[in-house]
């Protein structure tokens, strides 16, 4: 899993699967797949290995202010929400949260700035965010 942010008139290539190393692959290949990596636009965030994106919502609300402008990634494995702080396309930090929940399968920002995240499985909820 990675983050792209697409500019126009710039080049993208991804891996299948996130993949670094080209296994069975002759060697003219592997060079033509490293020279065009080198040229292309890499991405801003990637997780080796994947922690199975499921969901993301990029928070704008007034809830909670110190988390505006983050993105939020909900995840299967290990089953948590990454928020990452963003600033001018790149990274600041990224925070684990909700470690509780068990697998997480989607994350939305509902229009009173709280966030909901649906949980997986036969016992899967729906858990609001909001401040104490």
């Amino acid at each position: 899993m990675s983050i792209n942010i697409f500019y126009e008139n710039k080049k993208y290539f991804q891996l299948k699967n996130g993949c670094k190393k080209i296994i069975h692959a002759s060697y003219p290949i592997i060079l033509f797949i490293e020279s065009l990596k080198e040229s292309m636009e890499q991405p801003i965030k990637y997780w080796s290995p994947s922690i199975a994106p499921s969901g993301m919502t990029y928070y704008d609300g007034s809830l909670f202010p110190e988390w505006k402008n983050s993105l939020f990634i909900s995840a299967l494995v290990p089953g948590d929400v990454r928020r990452l702080e963003i600033s001018n396309s790149k990274i600041l930090s990224e925070e684990i949260l909700f470690l509780d929940l068990g697998r997480v399968r989607d994350i939305a920002t509902s229009p009173d700035g709280s966030l909901i995240v649906a949980t997986d499985g036969a016992q899967g909820k729906l858990v609001r965010v909001i401040k104490k």
